[in-house]
């Protein structure tokens, strides 16, 4: 039963596999975008159009780039020698901080660049559809939100004394500083997070919780924002806290402590992304709200931060090398490969090894049945000898199982099975 035994315990590991790849959670598929050691910064996304700050012409001013998926593509969105910064992307407008004073708008069907008409200093842009909402800065100690609508080249104030706005269809979020409790060198201690409804016109109060809150996000009725009110006096480490604006319910969603504000985290559907130091140098979680499930997705050596995440697409920055590079991870995917712009590394899927253990199995049962002809001529070999002794009665030994056994048939050619193995032959 030899020959029996093997393809069966090969065929028990191809199941056994199988099993395993359909109860662990599918390896994700990791895309490297790394142009150079330049330095990189901020990458937003939006479909398959990532955008970013990049330093490769001019090591103090940033440039925007875009890089698009679907046709492995890299752009140059605006050179020029005053720096620009915060970038963001919506469909096919592109926004940034051009300088400390200007707002600019690319749009990728026209090819054109827009201006928003605006004085002073201005922050931190943040695009939804056709409406702009950014940190405007009023020179007398505080900063506004303002809101702009491309379509209508219409600008409002949305709130005095505000910070880090963002904005989806009709809500702006921000931080508010109206009611903060100042440190004697005049740092806030406290912030609230506010709601703006550009349909009714109505101001909402989300959190006023006594404690630091910073960057708000919001994804349709889901608000999120880091809040240090957990903290040890003295640590920078915060949580993330959300509210529903259908159930008008606050929730804790992380509990470590471990957030990283001094980097950008997300919201996209059910899924939070954000950089988290609990090992001390930065990985990328998220947590899936629907399964209530928190997950780390890299924890690499080297600071991983700054993720973004458009539909199950999570984008993030790793400092590991010289000017660090993005990291682009698909939540779902069974493949796993690395794209450059200069090589591409392909790596083994759980699908694609299940697939050469097969070829494998094939290739073993061939081997093996190429072994049984080998077995029928070296019968061959020995019958022919015995053949010349021209008795009745002859004495075989089968090769594969070394067992004797005798023949009396006398007609020739005839088949022999060995009774031991079941090895057959052939007596000429």
């Amino acid at each position: 039963m030899k020959i029996q035994k093997f393809p069966l315990i090969i065929g028990l590991l191809i199941i056994i596999v199988i099993i395993i790849s359909g109860c662990v959670e599918k390896k994700q598929r990791f895309e490297y975008i790394d142009p150079g050691d330049w330095g990189i910064e901020k990458p937003s996304i939006y479909k398959d159009k990532i955008v970013w700050e990049d330093y490769r012409n001019d090591k103090s001013n940033a440039d925007i780039y875009l890089y698009e998926l679907s046709k492995n593509k890299e752009y140059p969105i605006i050179i020029d020698n005053i720096w620009q910064k915060k970038v963001g992307i919506y469909d096919n407008k592109i926004v940034w901080q051009d300088g400390a004073t200007l707002i600019k708008i690319y749009d990728l069907i026209n090819n054109n660049i827009q201006e928003i008409p605006t004085k002073n200093y201005n922050y931190n842009p943040k695009i939804y559809k056709d409406n702009i909402v950014w940190m405007y800065d009023s020179l007398n100690g505080s900063y506004n939100i303002k809101f702009y609508n491309i379509q209508a080249n219409d600008e409002k104030l949305i709130a005095n004394n505000g910070s880090a706005p963002d904005i989806w269809s009709n809500y702006i979020v921000w931080i508010d500083f109206r009611n903060s409790k100042l440190s004697e060198s005049g740092i806030p201690q406290t912030t609230d997070i506010y709601l703006y409804d550009l349909i009714s016109n109505q101001e909402i109060l989300i959190s006023n919780y006594k404690s630091i809150k910073i960057h708000p996000r919001i994804y349709e009725n889901t608000i999120i924002w880091a809040d240090k009110r957990n903290a040890k006096s003295g640590d920078f480490q915060y949580d993330i806290y959300m509210y529903d604006l259908l159930k008008k319910e606050e929730v804790q969603i992380t509990k470590s402590q471990s957030v990283n504000g001094d980097y950008n985290f997300d919201i996209y559907g059910d899924i939070i992304v954000w950089t988290d130091k609990r090992n001390d140098k930065g990985d990328i979680y998220i947590y899936d709200l629907t399964k209530d499930k928190e997950i780390p997705i890299c924890t690499d050596n080297g600071l991983q931060c700054d993720p973004a995440i458009y539909e199950n697409k999570v984008i993030w920055k790793d400092e590991s090398g010289k000017g660090g590079r993005f990291v682009l991870y698909e939540i779902g995917d069974d493949e796993t490969y690395i794209l450059g712009l200069e090589s591409t590394t392909f790596y083994i899927s759980a699908t694609a090894l299940i697939i050469i253990l097969i070829i494998i199995l094939i290739l073993i049962i061939r081997i093996r049945r190429k072994k049984r002809k080998l077995v029928k001529f070296e019968m061959e070999k020995e019958e022919s000898k015995a053949e010349s002794l021209k008795t009745q009665s002859q004495s075989f030994q089968c090769p594969n199982c070394n067992k004797s056994f005798k023949l009396t048939e006398t007609k020739r050619p005839v088949t022999v099975k060995c009774p031991h193995c079941g090895v057959r032959g052939e007596v000429k």
